[in-house]
């Protein structure tokens, strides 16, 4: 074998310093583009690893459509305890069943996703294995802190809901001022909701690839998203880019809805589907899992989607505020062979 000349140990160099090309400042419409690139380029394996945790996420769906929801707001009795223990049942199979199986679907997908987006992103080869081993290691940090963003998410809703109860509860006991103070709460708890979800959505959008990609645990996860979501004096905050990303996420999941929907219209106007609700809980869970199938495809295409654009949006807050770029580079540097260092 020839030796190699000057000329090509630089363009061996130029081709290592190169593979970096996407670590770098971008625009909040350049973060869309990087992030459907690295989508179309890793769909494949994306797709594939995400298929069966999305159905997890279809299976606690039909589960709350099915059992949970006419627990809560259609009542079997007119006792008022039944009533009640109706509602706290339906509640309990929610956080119980439905949240775990929910969150187990979407924890798995962000970190496998996020590990493929992270590797594309820095410029090196995606190991689907490594990213599925990788993943699964993370499942368990990742379950507890997509866990504790519902929670903070939808906590002012789960105290409206509660509030709600005693007031409907209280009012027919008879105690007129204690029913009127439970509504008031219930209210406010509903208009503080508006406010925790986008701000606990905003805040802790990096969170799942921070944990995937540092091997933080969730506070700490948690705490890199904040500060790396923040404005800083020279760098403004994310909120417009993840705006973006948030209005094109909600427009492909609407479209993709639509149209599976239609296709799902096909089935629902068979005889056989029509006749689903004379066939007892049977037919009524079967009717469920036809209507919420556009929920599952639909799931199925986003959410790598949405942790592809978030991983990018990573790396890209990683790059303005710590300068991720140069360190990177450096330590390229500084690990490559004598020859190479030579010619910097």
């Amino acid at each position: 074998m020839a030796a190699q000349t000057p000329f090509d140990l630089f363009q061996a160099r130029m081709r290592s310093i190169d593979k970096r090309r996407l670590l770098k400042p971008m625009g909040d419409s350049e973060v869309v583009d990087v992030a459907t690139r690295v989508y179309q380029n890793l769909a494949g394996p994306m797709l594939r690893q995400s298929l069966l945790p999305m159905v997890f996420c279809y299976a606690a769906i039909v589960q709350v459509t099915a059992f949970v929801i006419p627990f809560i707001f259609q009542t079997h009795t007119t006792a008022l305890a039944g009533q009640v223990a109706e509602v706290m049942l339906g509640v309990g199979v929610a956080l119980l069943v439905s949240m775990p199986l929910f969150v187990l679907g979407v924890g798995y997908t962000m970190a496998v996703c996020g590990r493929l987006a992270a590797d594309f992103v820095m410029g090196e080869e995606p190991d689907e294995a490594r990213a599925v081993e990788l993943a699964k290691k993370a499942t368990p940090k990742m379950m507890r802190l997509i866990g504790d963003i519902l929670l903070r998410t939808a906590g002012p809703l789960l105290l409206g809901v509660v509030f709600m109860t005693v007031s409907a509860v209280v009012g027919q006991a008879g105690g007129e001022t204690v029913s009127v103070l439970s509504g008031f709460l219930a209210v406010t708890a509903f208009i503080l909701s508006v406010v925790a979800v986008p701000w606990a959505l905003y805040s802790y959008a990096l969170a799942p690839t921070a944990m995937v990609f540092e091997g933080v645990d969730g506070k700490t996860a948690r705490h890199r998203s904040r500060l790396l979501m923040k404005k800083y004096p020279f760098h403004g905050g994310a909120n417009s880019a993840l705006g973006i990303v948030w209005v094109i996420i909600l427009v492909v999941s609407v479209a993709l809805l639509a149209g599976f929907t239609t296709l799902v219209g096909v089935i629902a106007a068979t005889p056989f589907y029509q006749n689903l609700s004379f066939a007892g809980t049977g037919g009524q869970v079967l009717r469920t899992m036809v209507e919420m199938l556009p929920t599952l495809l639909t799931c199925w295409l986003v959410v790598p989607l949405y942790a592809t654009t978030t991983a990018v949006l990573y790396f890209d807050r990683r790059v303005r505020i710590e300068a991720f770029d140069i360190r990177t580079l450096t330590e390229d540097i500084q690990h490559a062979d004598r020859r190479s260092i030579l010619l910097s």
